[in-house]
């Protein structure tokens, strides 16, 4: 938490703010509601931290996906995160993990789907 909170302390020093990117699978939906109530409690975040969240298609939640309203996911109240597993959903999405065969991310092949041809190019600064 130092890593978020000591940027948000320094950078009205230097003239900035805070940002920062919320990804969202299976577990990584943890560190978004993590990463998005810290975000809550910044005081120099004025950008909305990006998540892909609306394009995950199922849910593990008991009582289904966070509302976004707005454009921002609307931060539940209750203790700890403010969520509740759906045990059964999350069995069910393990087990079509475990069967996909995925080992790997492969952005690429991914890509080519929308644009034929694509290839990745590392960015060079």
């Amino acid at each position: 938490m130092d890593s978020f909170v000591e940027p948000d302390l320094l950078s009205p020093k230097l003239g900035r703010s805070v940002w920062g990117n919320v990804v969202i699978s299976c577990l990584g939906f943890f560190v978004c509601l993590c990463k998005s109530h810290l975000g809550a409690a910044l005081s120099t975040l004025r950008y909305a931290f990006d998540t892909h969240y609306p394009w995950q298609e199922d849910e593990i939640l008991v009582g289904g996906k966070l509302r976004i309203e707005n454009g921002s996911v609307q931060l539940p109240d209750g203790p700890g995160l403010g969520v509740e597993l759906d045990r059964a959903a999350l069995a069910r999405a393990h087990a079509r993990y475990l069967a996909c065969g995925l080992v790997r991310r492969d952005d690429e092949a991914e890509m080519q789907k929308k644009q034929p041809g694509w290839r990745f190019q590392k960015t060079r600064y």
